[in-house]
């Protein structure tokens, strides 16, 4: 079988890591597979309603090996979309570096960035603040 698979990631608190949709054969697509972190590492979970007072899965592989498949493909998607997250992650803290560094040098016309002024005008609130004051 052919599975084609996009995964968004979840990044909040919780077990909850991803939610897929899975086309099969480019005929047939199921979508809100969720991946959730457990403690043996990260597992995949089918659509699912409730039933009374337990889940029943909506739809689902008929044979081991189809889920096998089914689910490692899931996984191998969810692990893709972890490493581009964290690439990008990356690529963002370095252009955050590099704008941070600009903001502290001086702006071609003489003038202090407002972060450098902000700075100046709370030293001289500490001055004024710690200078003594004389009754007379």
């Amino acid at each position: 079988m052919k599975y084609k698979e996009i995964v968004n990631l979840i990044n909040k608190p919780g077990s909850l890591k991803g939610v897929a949709s899975v086309s099969i054969n480019d005929e047939f697509v199921v979508k809100g597979v969720r991946i959730f972190e457990g403690n043996d590492g990260p597992f995949v979970s089918m659509p699912s309603r409730k039933a009374g007072a337990k889940y029943e899965d909506i739809c689902f592989p008929i044979t081991k090996e189809g889920r096998e498949n089914l689910h490692s493909a899931v996984l191998e998607a969810y692990e893709q979309k972890l490493t581009q997250q964290e690439e990008q992650n990356h690529e963002e803290g370095k252009e955050t570096k590099k704008a941070g560094n600009k903001k502290s040098q001086k702006r071609s016309d003489g003038q202090k960035t407002a972060e450098s002024n902000t700075e100046l005008q709370a030293d001289q609130n500490e001055q004024t603040e710690a200078a003594p004051v004389m009754n007379m």
